[in-house]
């Protein structure tokens, strides 16, 4: 065996140096711009940090979950312009760094998809020089930072399959909760211009109701991916539960977008797990069962309401409030004025408001269609980045649900997949990827689903020669 080379061995120390540092540059930053203020407060949250740094050597997965708890509070904006949930997800990647070079481990496990993330930050970062507003520009960089870091923190957290279910499911619960909150802000729902338009809609935790469809329709497939591995009663009750939490939350939403993407959703996850498809078929004619019973009743102010909505699905595209054809001809206007690298990142609303923009008196603040919004604004190579990943993501899912060992791990990453396949299908008529819970979420959802390849080929955490290899070697 060739003996390391002295920077070999001196990597490790590199990688911890580094990772403090970033970390303390962080915590700096927070605290010249709360610590007059929320002095005392900070104080008790910095001694909270210490006990998770030092909790997480034992759990290593601990800071991932911690992000994904604070989803709730994701749009909480500290000073300075930095969100809560950036900053989380952050500190959990320079936390995870410091652990897993502490413990000796692979600091950061690598792959095949990293590098289209590289590529979607570098065709941004170029974007973003010649951007046409930088305010909106940095924001975006900023998210775009925090949500791919976090998803390289949950793929080198994830070692092993149980760890990839186990924060499923702290997502699962937390967006459950979030769904339940929304439907008791569930006001008089009433129906303008035929149910293209509906006044009361929930919103929950996100200024709008589409992006809490948006979130609830990746809580419920992510969720029924859950369901499906559940290998006891109470486990398939319990993710039972989380499943019909984030359908209200979806249904409440009124979003015709979130239900095409969870359609999408429903269809890839029928394909991706065989299995699921008897069960998925007698859910869904339950579902057809109480929508038409719903249609069929008297009607109420808001069954009225759900009734023109649905009836509206014929023509997903139509706003009164929102000029589409107009808006779209925008957008192919400032692809062909900029086709390489766009306006840069967030410039849309700017651009769309120049005196020769056709779209000026809409006000749009995206094309209402993801491929449309990022070639406007970031160009047609992150455009065809964009395209290539969600392909290898694709073929990803399929590689998972087909390869992996037992049936509550290819559940799991099925639901996982089929998750990110909403954001598909939402896309076409919407684009809520610039909201940062939604964007924290799309990226802990695709860390998930790398997480899970990396174990394929490997027995499941509860083998038993898994459990009598460990003993093995840890027997005197």
């Amino acid at each position: 065996m060739t003996p390391p080379t002295h920077l070999t061995r001196r990597v490790p120390s590199i990688l911890i140096g580094a990772a403090l540092v970033l970390w303390s540059f962080a915590a700096g930053i927070v605290f010249a711009m709360v610590g007059v203020s929320y002095g005392a407060a900070f104080m008790l949250a910095g001694a909270v940090l210490v006990a998770i740094a030092v909790a997480s050597f034992r759990y290593p997965l601990l800071p991932a979950a911690l992000v994904v708890a604070c989803l709730p509070a994701g749009d909480v904006r500290l000073p300075g312009g930095l969100r809560l949930i950036e900053l989380a997800a952050f500190c959990a990647f320079a936390l995870m760094v410091v652990v897993r070079a502490g413990l000796r481990r692979t600091v950061i496990v690598w792959t095949p998809q990293h590098w289209w993330l590289v590529g979607i930050v570098a065709a941004y970062v170029v974007s973003a020089a010649g951007a046409l507003d930088a305010g909106a520009a940095t924001y975006e960089l900023v998210l775009l930072a925090s949500g791919v870091l976090f998803a390289v923190t949950v793929v080198s957290s994830c070692d092993g399959s149980r760890d990839v279910q186990r924060l499923v499911a702290v997502f699962c619960t937390v967006a459950a909760a979030m769904c339940a909150y929304g439907m008791t802000a569930f006001t008089q729902l009433q129906a303008v211009r035929g149910g293209n338009a509906v006044q009361g809609r929930a919103t929950g935790v996100f200024s709008q109701p589409n992006q809490m469809g948006s979130f609830a329709a990746m809580a419920l497939l992510a969720a029924i991916g859950l369901a499906f591995s559940a290998r006891s009663r109470r486990g398939r009750a319990a993710a039972t539960v989380l499943v019909l939490l984030g359908l209200g939350g979806l249904v409440a939403s009124l979003s015709r977008g979130a239900w095409i993407g969870a359609g999408l959703g429903l269809v890839g996850f029928a394909i991706l797990v065989p299995t699921a498809r008897r069960h998925l078929v007698l859910a869904v004619v339950i579902l057809a069962a109480a929508v038409a019973a719903a249609v069929a009743s008297p009607d109420t102010t808001q069954v009225a309401a759900v009734k023109d909505r649905i009836q509206t699905l014929r023509d997903p595209a139509d706003n009164p409030y929102d000029d589409r054809p107009a808006i779209f001809a925008e957008a192919a206007r400032e692809i062909q004025a900029r086709p390489a690298f766009g306006f840069g990142p967030g410039a849309f609303p700017t651009a769309s408001a120049k005196a020769v923009s056709r779209a000026r008196t809409v006000e749009a603040d995206h094309a209402h269609n993801a491929l449309l919004t990022i070639g406007a604004e970031a160009g047609l190579v992150a455009v065809a980045v964009v395209v290539g990943f969600t392909i290898s993501l694709a073929r990803l899912g399929w590689r998972c649900t087909h390869h992996l060992g037992d049936g509550s791990q290819a559940s799991v990453a099925g639901g996982v997949a089929a998750a990110l396949l909403t954001l598909v299908g939402h896309g076409l008529v919407d684009f809520t990827l610039p909201t940062p819970i939604i964007a924290v979420t799309a990226f802990a959802l695709i860390g998930l689903l790398m997480g899970a390849s990396t174990h394929i080929g490997r027995p499941a955490d509860d083998d038993p020669a898994v459990a009598e290899h460990e003993h093995a070697a840890v027997a005197p």
